[in-house]
Protein backbone atom coordinates (compact mmCIF):
# COMPACT_ATOMS: atom_id res chain seq x y z
CA UNK A 1 0.00 0.00 0.00
CA UNK A 2 1.16 3.31 -0.91
CA UNK A 3 1.44 6.08 1.31
CA UNK A 4 1.79 10.01 -0.12
CA UNK A 5 1.86 13.38 1.35
CA UNK A 6 -0.31 15.66 -0.60
CA UNK A 7 -0.20 19.78 0.99
CA UNK A 8 -2.71 19.57 3.93
CA UNK A 9 -3.53 15.93 3.40
CA UNK A 10 -2.32 12.17 3.67
CA UNK A 11 -4.15 9.46 1.50
CA UNK A 12 -2.91 5.62 2.27
CA UNK A 13 -3.77 3.78 -0.89
CA UNK A 14 -4.45 4.17 -4.71
CA UNK A 15 -5.97 7.24 -5.74
CA UNK A 16 -5.89 9.95 -8.06
CA UNK A 17 -6.55 13.99 -7.23
CA UNK A 18 -9.21 15.36 -10.31
CA UNK A 19 -10.81 18.39 -11.26
CA UNK A 20 -14.73 18.07 -9.85
CA UNK A 21 -15.43 18.52 -13.61
CA UNK A 22 -13.70 15.35 -14.68
CA UNK A 23 -16.49 12.83 -14.67
CA UNK A 24 -17.06 9.59 -15.53
CA UNK A 25 -19.26 8.82 -18.70
CA UNK A 26 -20.90 5.59 -16.85
CA UNK A 27 -22.35 7.68 -14.11
CA UNK A 28 -25.13 10.29 -13.71
CA UNK A 29 -23.80 13.11 -12.68
CA UNK A 30 -25.29 15.92 -10.55
CA UNK A 31 -23.23 19.22 -11.95
CA UNK A 32 -21.60 19.52 -8.90
CA UNK A 33 -22.78 19.60 -5.38
CA UNK A 34 -25.34 22.37 -5.63
CA UNK A 35 -26.46 21.44 -9.41
CA UNK A 36 -24.53 24.27 -11.01
CA UNK A 37 -21.33 26.52 -10.70
CA UNK A 38 -21.78 29.58 -12.51
CA UNK A 39 -18.81 29.91 -15.48
CA UNK A 40 -17.13 32.75 -13.54
CA UNK A 41 -16.07 30.59 -11.23
CA UNK A 42 -18.23 32.06 -8.78
CA UNK A 43 -20.72 30.20 -5.76
CA UNK A 44 -23.92 31.30 -5.34
CA UNK A 45 -24.78 33.78 -2.73
CA UNK A 46 -25.01 32.19 0.40
CA UNK A 47 -28.52 34.38 0.97
CA UNK A 48 -29.91 32.75 -1.37
CA UNK A 49 -28.35 28.80 -1.08
CA UNK A 50 -27.76 28.00 2.27
CA UNK A 51 -25.00 25.79 3.40
CA UNK A 52 -27.28 22.21 4.01
CA UNK A 53 -24.36 21.16 6.72
CA UNK A 54 -25.97 24.75 8.38
CA UNK A 55 -22.45 26.05 8.60
CA UNK A 56 -19.76 27.28 6.29
CA UNK A 57 -17.46 24.70 5.34
CA UNK A 58 -15.02 27.97 4.76
CA UNK A 59 -13.76 30.97 7.81
CA UNK A 60 -16.72 33.65 6.54
CA UNK A 61 -13.97 36.90 5.85
CA UNK A 62 -15.05 39.80 7.55
CA UNK A 63 -11.69 42.77 7.18
CA UNK A 64 -8.64 40.83 6.07
CA UNK A 65 -7.26 44.51 6.21
CA UNK A 66 -6.96 46.58 2.69
CA UNK A 67 -3.36 46.29 1.39
CA UNK A 68 -2.99 49.72 0.72
CA UNK A 69 -5.05 53.15 0.70
CA UNK A 70 -6.64 54.15 -2.91
CA UNK A 71 -6.76 57.49 -1.80
CA UNK A 72 -9.73 59.73 -2.49
CA UNK A 73 -12.03 59.04 -4.79
CA UNK A 74 -11.09 55.27 -5.32
CA UNK A 75 -11.50 51.43 -4.02
CA UNK A 76 -9.31 48.96 -3.98
CA UNK A 77 -10.40 45.25 -3.92
CA UNK A 78 -9.20 42.17 -1.96
CA UNK A 79 -9.74 39.55 0.31
CA UNK A 80 -8.73 36.14 1.32
CA UNK A 81 -7.66 32.32 -0.52
CA UNK A 82 -8.21 29.79 1.48
CA UNK A 83 -6.94 25.59 1.19
CA UNK A 84 -5.17 26.61 -1.74
CA UNK A 85 -2.97 23.78 -1.77
CA UNK A 86 0.63 23.87 -3.54
CA UNK A 87 0.64 20.27 -5.82
CA UNK A 88 2.70 17.77 -5.22
CA UNK A 89 5.06 18.33 -8.38
CA UNK A 90 6.17 21.72 -8.47
CA UNK A 91 7.15 21.92 -12.26
CA UNK A 92 3.52 21.15 -13.60
CA UNK A 93 2.55 23.75 -11.61
CA UNK A 94 -0.58 26.28 -13.04
CA UNK A 95 -1.33 28.62 -10.16
CA UNK A 96 -4.30 30.35 -9.31
CA UNK A 97 -5.04 33.20 -11.13
CA UNK A 98 -8.35 35.70 -9.67
CA UNK A 99 -9.84 38.75 -12.27
CA UNK A 100 -11.19 42.20 -11.57
CA UNK A 101 -13.57 43.42 -13.99
CA UNK A 102 -14.77 46.99 -13.65
CA UNK A 103 -18.84 47.68 -14.44
CA UNK A 104 -18.95 51.63 -14.63
CA UNK A 105 -15.43 53.25 -15.06
CA UNK A 106 -11.57 52.32 -14.49
CA UNK A 107 -9.48 54.62 -12.24
CA UNK A 108 -7.53 57.25 -14.34
CA UNK A 109 -4.28 56.42 -15.73
CA UNK A 110 -5.31 52.62 -15.93
CA UNK A 111 -6.40 52.73 -19.70
CA UNK A 112 -10.31 53.29 -20.01
CA UNK A 113 -12.53 50.26 -20.72
CA UNK A 114 -15.81 49.39 -21.10
CA UNK A 115 -18.39 48.08 -18.82
CA UNK A 116 -17.24 44.34 -17.59
CA UNK A 117 -13.83 44.94 -19.10
CA UNK A 118 -10.99 43.42 -17.16
CA UNK A 119 -9.16 46.06 -14.78
CA UNK A 120 -6.77 43.58 -13.09
CA UNK A 121 -5.46 40.12 -12.82
CA UNK A 122 -3.20 38.94 -10.16
CA UNK A 123 -1.50 35.22 -9.60
CA UNK A 124 -1.94 33.85 -6.10
CA UNK A 125 0.42 30.85 -5.04
CA UNK A 126 -0.66 29.95 -1.94
CA UNK A 127 -3.76 30.74 0.98
CA UNK A 128 -3.68 34.32 2.79
CA UNK A 129 -4.63 37.43 2.06
CA UNK A 130 -4.44 39.15 -1.92
CA UNK A 131 -5.10 42.33 -3.59
CA UNK A 132 -5.35 43.23 -7.21
CA UNK A 133 -2.89 46.25 -7.46
CA UNK A 134 -5.01 48.08 -9.85
CA UNK A 135 -7.91 50.46 -8.27
CA UNK A 136 -11.33 51.36 -9.19
CA UNK A 137 -13.32 54.34 -9.41
CA UNK A 138 -15.31 54.77 -5.79
CA UNK A 139 -19.06 53.94 -6.34
CA UNK A 140 -18.32 51.79 -9.51
CA UNK A 141 -19.53 48.28 -9.42
CA UNK A 142 -16.35 45.38 -9.42
CA UNK A 143 -16.73 41.79 -10.12
CA UNK A 144 -13.84 39.30 -8.90
CA UNK A 145 -13.82 35.76 -10.56
CA UNK A 146 -11.65 33.19 -11.00
CA UNK A 147 -9.54 33.39 -14.23
CA UNK A 148 -7.33 30.43 -14.57
CA UNK A 149 -7.89 27.23 -11.92
CA UNK A 150 -5.27 25.92 -9.93
CA UNK A 151 -3.25 22.12 -10.74
CA UNK A 152 -5.45 19.90 -8.93
CA UNK A 153 -8.09 22.32 -7.34
CA UNK A 154 -10.93 24.04 -8.06
CA UNK A 155 -11.78 27.36 -6.51
CA UNK A 156 -15.02 29.45 -6.27
CA UNK A 157 -15.27 33.07 -4.98
CA UNK A 158 -17.94 32.33 -2.29
CA UNK A 159 -18.36 35.79 -0.57
CA UNK A 160 -18.21 39.52 -2.12
CA UNK A 161 -18.10 38.04 -5.52
CA UNK A 162 -19.35 41.32 -6.97
CA UNK A 163 -20.68 44.52 -5.69
CA UNK A 164 -20.79 48.44 -5.48
CA UNK A 165 -17.15 49.34 -3.77
CA UNK A 166 -18.55 52.67 -2.04
CA UNK A 167 -14.78 52.12 -0.65
CA UNK A 168 -12.10 49.92 -0.22
CA UNK A 169 -13.47 46.18 -0.06
CA UNK A 170 -11.08 43.72 1.68
CA UNK A 171 -13.93 40.63 2.50
CA UNK A 172 -13.74 38.81 -0.70
CA UNK A 173 -13.00 35.48 -0.16
CA UNK A 174 -11.70 32.64 -2.47
CA UNK A 175 -12.30 28.75 -1.56
CA UNK A 176 -10.54 26.12 -3.26
CA UNK A 177 -11.53 22.65 -3.22
CA UNK A 178 -10.06 19.50 -3.42
CA UNK A 179 -11.63 16.40 -5.05
CA UNK A 180 -9.84 13.04 -3.80
CA UNK A 181 -10.70 9.75 -6.43
CA UNK A 182 -11.04 6.13 -4.80
CA UNK A 183 -10.76 3.66 -7.08
CA UNK A 184 -10.47 -0.37 -6.44
CA UNK A 185 -7.55 -1.80 -5.38
CA UNK A 186 -9.32 -4.58 -3.20
CA UNK A 187 -8.32 -3.80 0.79
CA UNK A 188 -9.22 -0.98 2.77
CA UNK A 189 -7.59 2.88 2.01
CA UNK A 190 -7.49 5.87 4.34
CA UNK A 191 -7.35 9.17 4.31
CA UNK A 192 -6.57 11.73 7.26
CA UNK A 193 -8.48 14.71 7.22
CA UNK A 194 -6.51 18.10 6.91
CA UNK A 195 -6.46 21.10 9.30
CA UNK A 196 -9.23 23.11 9.30
CA UNK A 197 -11.50 21.12 7.38
CA UNK A 198 -14.87 20.12 9.14
CA UNK A 199 -17.14 18.59 6.36
CA UNK A 200 -16.75 16.69 3.49
CA UNK A 201 -18.80 15.97 0.33
CA UNK A 202 -18.43 12.18 -0.44
CA UNK A 203 -20.26 10.30 -3.26
CA UNK A 204 -19.92 6.49 -3.34
CA UNK A 205 -20.45 4.01 -6.36
CA UNK A 206 -21.16 0.31 -5.99
CA UNK A 207 -19.62 -2.19 -8.10
CA UNK A 208 -21.38 -3.70 -10.90
CA UNK A 209 -22.85 -7.45 -10.56
CA UNK A 210 -21.42 -10.27 -13.21
CA UNK A 211 -23.41 -11.72 -16.00
CA UNK A 212 -23.77 -15.48 -15.52
CA UNK A 213 -22.46 -18.06 -18.19
CA UNK A 214 -24.47 -19.15 -21.77
CA UNK A 215 -23.16 -21.63 -24.16
CA UNK A 216 -22.64 -21.89 -27.81
CA UNK A 217 -24.10 -19.56 -30.15
CA UNK A 218 -26.69 -17.84 -27.48
CA UNK A 219 -24.01 -17.70 -24.60
CA UNK A 220 -24.32 -13.57 -24.94
CA UNK A 221 -28.23 -13.95 -24.97
CA UNK A 222 -29.41 -16.69 -23.13
CA UNK A 223 -27.11 -15.81 -19.80
CA UNK A 224 -28.69 -13.15 -17.32
CA UNK A 225 -26.76 -10.09 -17.08
CA UNK A 226 -25.47 -7.99 -14.06
CA UNK A 227 -27.38 -5.33 -12.31
CA UNK A 228 -25.46 -1.64 -12.67
CA UNK A 229 -24.24 -0.13 -8.82
CA UNK A 230 -26.06 1.96 -6.88
CA UNK A 231 -25.17 5.36 -5.78
CA UNK A 232 -25.01 7.27 -2.49
CA UNK A 233 -24.31 10.92 -1.86
CA UNK A 234 -23.75 13.42 1.26
CA UNK A 235 -21.74 15.71 3.23
CA UNK A 236 -20.17 14.24 6.18
CA UNK A 237 -19.50 16.15 9.57
CA UNK A 238 -16.05 15.22 10.04
CA UNK A 239 -12.69 16.71 12.48
CA UNK A 240 -9.43 17.49 11.49
CA UNK A 241 -7.51 14.60 12.33
CA UNK A 242 -10.26 12.03 11.41
CA UNK A 243 -9.06 8.73 9.54
CA UNK A 244 -11.65 7.84 7.09
CA UNK A 245 -11.48 4.02 6.09
CA UNK A 246 -12.72 3.71 2.19
CA UNK A 247 -14.07 0.48 1.05
CA UNK A 248 -14.51 0.58 -2.75
CA UNK A 249 -16.72 -2.55 -4.47
CA UNK A 250 -15.45 -4.94 -6.74
CA UNK A 251 -17.33 -5.87 -9.76
CA UNK A 252 -17.94 -9.40 -9.73
CA UNK A 253 -17.07 -12.20 -11.72
CA UNK A 254 -18.93 -15.96 -12.41
CA UNK A 255 -19.02 -17.18 -9.84
CA UNK A 256 -17.13 -15.35 -7.72
CA UNK A 257 -18.91 -12.30 -6.01
CA UNK A 258 -16.59 -8.96 -5.72
CA UNK A 259 -14.59 -7.32 -3.29
CA UNK A 260 -16.84 -5.83 0.05
CA UNK A 261 -20.24 -7.76 0.20
CA UNK A 262 -20.41 -9.17 -3.36
CA UNK A 263 -22.34 -12.92 -3.08
CA UNK A 264 -21.13 -15.83 -5.00
CA UNK A 265 -23.39 -17.16 -8.20
CA UNK A 266 -24.89 -20.78 -7.69
CA UNK A 267 -22.14 -22.93 -9.47
CA UNK A 268 -22.03 -26.77 -9.32
CA UNK A 269 -20.19 -27.52 -11.55
CA UNK A 270 -17.36 -25.14 -12.71
CA UNK A 271 -16.78 -27.02 -15.98
CA UNK A 272 -20.01 -26.78 -17.77
CA UNK A 273 -21.65 -23.50 -18.60
CA UNK A 274 -24.43 -21.81 -16.87
CA UNK A 275 -22.92 -19.99 -13.34
CA UNK A 276 -24.25 -17.95 -12.01
CA UNK A 277 -22.26 -14.22 -11.72
CA UNK A 278 -20.89 -12.59 -8.57
CA UNK A 279 -22.55 -9.62 -7.15
CA UNK A 280 -20.39 -6.80 -7.27
CA UNK A 281 -19.19 -5.34 -3.90
CA UNK A 282 -20.49 -2.18 -2.30
CA UNK A 283 -18.80 0.90 -1.42
CA UNK A 284 -18.75 2.97 1.16
CA UNK A 285 -17.01 4.90 3.74
CA UNK A 286 -16.45 4.53 7.46
CA UNK A 287 -15.53 7.06 10.18
CA UNK A 288 -14.12 6.05 13.76
CA UNK A 289 -12.86 2.47 12.52
CA UNK A 290 -13.19 -0.19 9.90
CA UNK A 291 -14.74 -3.04 11.75
CA UNK A 292 -18.03 -3.25 9.84
CA UNK A 293 -21.87 -1.19 9.85
CA UNK A 294 -21.33 0.62 13.27
CA UNK A 295 -19.03 2.79 11.79
CA UNK A 296 -20.50 2.99 8.28
CA UNK A 297 -21.38 6.75 7.42
CA UNK A 298 -22.45 6.24 3.79
CA UNK A 299 -23.03 3.28 1.17
CA UNK A 300 -23.73 2.26 -2.17
CA UNK A 301 -25.03 -1.26 -3.35
CA UNK A 302 -23.43 -3.34 -5.21
CA UNK A 303 -25.57 -4.96 -8.33
CA UNK A 304 -27.07 -8.23 -8.36
CA UNK A 305 -25.27 -11.01 -10.25
CA UNK A 306 -26.96 -12.56 -13.10
CA UNK A 307 -28.87 -16.36 -13.90
CA UNK A 308 -27.11 -18.99 -15.91
CA UNK A 309 -28.45 -20.43 -18.61
CA UNK A 310 -30.91 -23.07 -19.03
CA UNK A 311 -31.21 -25.97 -21.50
CA UNK A 312 -33.54 -27.54 -23.64
CA UNK A 313 -33.87 -31.63 -23.96
CA UNK A 314 -33.36 -31.24 -27.67
CA UNK A 315 -31.32 -28.25 -28.24
CA UNK A 316 -29.26 -25.63 -27.16
CA UNK A 317 -31.88 -22.95 -27.03
CA UNK A 318 -33.38 -22.92 -23.31
CA UNK A 319 -35.01 -20.61 -20.59
CA UNK A 320 -32.59 -17.29 -20.42
CA UNK A 321 -31.22 -16.84 -16.82
CA UNK A 322 -32.97 -13.68 -15.00
CA UNK A 323 -30.64 -10.40 -14.62
CA UNK A 324 -29.51 -9.51 -11.86
CA UNK A 325 -30.96 -6.52 -9.66
CA UNK A 326 -29.58 -2.57 -9.46
CA UNK A 327 -27.32 -1.71 -7.00
CA UNK A 328 -29.77 0.07 -4.66
CA UNK A 329 -32.10 -3.01 -3.60
CA UNK A 330 -33.79 -3.75 -6.91
CA UNK A 331 -34.71 -7.40 -6.58
CA UNK A 332 -33.36 -9.96 -9.03
CA UNK A 333 -35.69 -11.33 -12.29
CA UNK A 334 -37.39 -14.59 -12.39
CA UNK A 335 -35.12 -16.94 -15.02
CA UNK A 336 -36.99 -17.76 -18.01
CA UNK A 337 -38.92 -21.50 -18.03
CA UNK A 338 -37.73 -23.82 -20.33
CA UNK A 339 -40.24 -25.24 -23.15
CA UNK A 340 -40.01 -29.36 -23.44
CA UNK A 341 -42.69 -31.74 -24.77
CA UNK A 342 -44.17 -32.40 -21.29
CA UNK A 343 -45.00 -28.86 -20.35
CA UNK A 344 -42.24 -26.34 -19.19
CA UNK A 345 -39.07 -26.53 -16.58
CA UNK A 346 -39.13 -23.88 -14.23
CA UNK A 347 -36.15 -21.17 -13.99
CA UNK A 348 -34.93 -19.85 -10.45
CA UNK A 349 -36.56 -17.43 -8.55
CA UNK A 350 -34.97 -13.36 -8.25
CA UNK A 351 -33.25 -12.71 -4.89
CA UNK A 352 -35.03 -9.90 -2.66
CA UNK A 353 -33.70 -7.97 0.46
CA UNK A 354 -32.36 -10.20 2.19
CA UNK A 355 -33.91 -13.30 1.01
CA UNK A 356 -32.80 -15.89 -1.22
CA UNK A 357 -34.82 -16.44 -4.13
CA UNK A 358 -36.44 -20.36 -4.37
CA UNK A 359 -35.31 -22.82 -6.63
CA UNK A 360 -37.17 -23.24 -9.92
CA UNK A 361 -40.65 -25.30 -10.32
CA UNK A 362 -39.95 -28.95 -11.13
CA UNK A 363 -39.00 -32.26 -10.67
CA UNK A 364 -39.02 -32.90 -6.99
CA UNK A 365 -35.56 -34.82 -7.12
CA UNK A 366 -34.07 -32.79 -9.64
CA UNK A 367 -34.44 -29.17 -8.24
CA UNK A 368 -32.05 -26.57 -7.92
CA UNK A 369 -31.65 -24.83 -4.48
CA UNK A 370 -32.46 -21.72 -3.25
CA UNK A 371 -30.89 -18.51 -3.32
CA UNK A 372 -29.27 -17.61 0.42
CA UNK A 373 -29.87 -14.94 2.10
CA UNK A 374 -27.52 -11.95 2.81
CA UNK A 375 -25.47 -11.74 6.51
CA UNK A 376 -25.16 -7.72 7.07
CA UNK A 377 -23.29 -5.99 4.22
CA UNK A 378 -22.80 -9.56 2.56
CA UNK A 379 -24.59 -10.59 -0.38
CA UNK A 380 -26.52 -14.03 -0.30
CA UNK A 381 -24.88 -16.46 -2.32
CA UNK A 382 -27.15 -18.09 -5.66
CA UNK A 383 -28.45 -21.50 -5.65
CA UNK A 384 -26.88 -24.08 -7.33
CA UNK A 385 -28.67 -25.12 -11.02
CA UNK A 386 -29.64 -29.09 -11.32
CA UNK A 387 -26.41 -31.20 -13.00
CA UNK A 388 -28.40 -33.72 -14.77
CA UNK A 389 -30.18 -33.96 -18.15
CA UNK A 390 -29.39 -32.08 -21.09
CA UNK A 391 -26.94 -34.37 -22.36
CA UNK A 392 -26.68 -32.27 -26.29
CA UNK A 393 -25.73 -29.32 -24.68
CA UNK A 394 -25.67 -29.38 -21.14
CA UNK A 395 -25.87 -26.56 -18.35
CA UNK A 396 -25.92 -26.04 -15.23
CA UNK A 397 -28.31 -23.28 -14.22
CA UNK A 398 -27.09 -21.57 -11.33
CA UNK A 399 -28.24 -18.50 -9.26
CA UNK A 400 -26.89 -15.22 -9.63
CA UNK A 401 -25.10 -13.73 -6.19
CA UNK A 402 -26.64 -11.18 -3.99
CA UNK A 403 -24.81 -7.79 -4.43
CA UNK A 404 -22.97 -6.43 -1.12
CA UNK A 405 -24.93 -3.09 0.61
CA UNK A 406 -26.11 -1.66 3.77
CA UNK A 407 -28.57 -4.65 3.68
CA UNK A 408 -26.90 -7.21 1.33
CA UNK A 409 -28.86 -8.38 -1.79
CA UNK A 410 -30.31 -12.08 -1.62
CA UNK A 411 -29.14 -14.82 -4.30
CA UNK A 412 -31.08 -16.16 -7.07
CA UNK A 413 -32.73 -19.38 -6.95
CA UNK A 414 -31.22 -22.29 -9.46
CA UNK A 415 -33.09 -23.81 -12.26
CA UNK A 416 -34.75 -27.41 -12.30
CA UNK A 417 -35.07 -29.91 -14.40
CA UNK A 418 -38.28 -31.40 -15.49
CA UNK A 419 -42.26 -30.86 -14.70
CA UNK A 420 -43.39 -31.17 -10.77
CA UNK A 421 -45.05 -34.66 -12.42
CA UNK A 422 -40.97 -35.08 -13.42
CA UNK A 423 -42.18 -35.34 -17.16
CA UNK A 424 -39.12 -34.25 -19.47
CA UNK A 425 -35.40 -33.12 -19.10
CA UNK A 426 -35.04 -29.76 -20.01
CA UNK A 427 -33.93 -27.15 -17.40
CA UNK A 428 -35.24 -23.43 -16.46
CA UNK A 429 -32.48 -20.65 -15.82
CA UNK A 430 -30.74 -19.48 -13.10
CA UNK A 431 -32.50 -16.29 -11.05
CA UNK A 432 -31.04 -13.11 -10.92
CA UNK A 433 -29.29 -11.68 -7.54
CA UNK A 434 -30.67 -9.15 -6.15
CA UNK A 435 -29.17 -5.79 -5.70
CA UNK A 436 -27.77 -4.71 -2.40
CA UNK A 437 -29.19 -1.67 -0.58
CA UNK A 438 -27.56 1.88 -0.34
CA UNK A 439 -28.02 3.96 2.67
CA UNK A 440 -26.79 7.48 2.88
CA UNK A 441 -29.23 8.98 5.87
CA UNK A 442 -26.65 8.47 8.97
CA UNK A 443 -26.11 10.69 11.75
CA UNK A 444 -23.67 13.40 10.98
CA UNK A 445 -24.56 13.38 6.90
CA UNK A 446 -26.46 16.04 5.59
CA UNK A 447 -28.48 16.31 1.95
CA UNK A 448 -28.14 12.30 1.93
CA UNK A 449 -29.23 11.05 -1.53
CA UNK A 450 -29.36 7.60 -3.04
CA UNK A 451 -29.49 6.23 -6.75
CA UNK A 452 -29.98 2.85 -8.29
CA UNK A 453 -27.89 1.28 -11.48
CA UNK A 454 -25.67 3.97 -12.34
CA UNK A 455 -22.16 2.10 -12.18
CA UNK A 456 -20.42 0.01 -14.50
CA UNK A 457 -17.59 -1.78 -13.82
CA UNK A 458 -15.76 -1.54 -10.53
CA UNK A 459 -16.94 0.83 -7.74
CA UNK A 460 -15.36 4.51 -7.11
CA UNK A 461 -15.58 6.71 -4.25
CA UNK A 462 -14.82 10.65 -4.56
CA UNK A 463 -14.17 12.64 -1.60
CA UNK A 464 -14.38 16.25 -2.01
CA UNK A 465 -13.15 19.06 0.74
CA UNK A 466 -14.28 21.74 2.07
CA UNK A 467 -18.02 21.03 1.18
CA UNK A 468 -19.43 23.63 -0.37
CA UNK A 469 -22.91 24.47 -0.81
Amino acid sequence: MNRRLLGLFVVTGLFSAAAIAACSSTEAESGGEDGGVADSGSRKDASTTPDPTGTDASVPVTDSGAPFDAGPGKASIGGQVQFLTPPVDAGAVVPLQLALTDGQGLDAGDGGGSAGAEVDAVTVSASGAFAFTKTIVAGSKYQVAVKQQPSGQTCFVTQAASGTAASNVSNVLVVCQTELVFEYTGAAQTWVVPAGITSAFVEAFGAQGAAATGFGADAGVNAGGGGLGGVARGALTVAPGDTLAVFVGGKGTAPTGGFNGGGNGGSPNTARPGKGGGGGGASDVRIGGDAGVPFIRLIAGGGGGGGGAGCHEGSAIGGAGGAGGEGGGDGGVKGADSPQSTGVAGGGFGGWLPDGGDKGIGCGSFSGTNGLPSASIQGGNGGNGQTCCCTTAPSDPGGGGGGGGFIGGGGGGGGSAGTSACGGNSKGGGGGGSGGSSKADFAGVTSPVVAPGLRVGDGLVRVRFPHLP
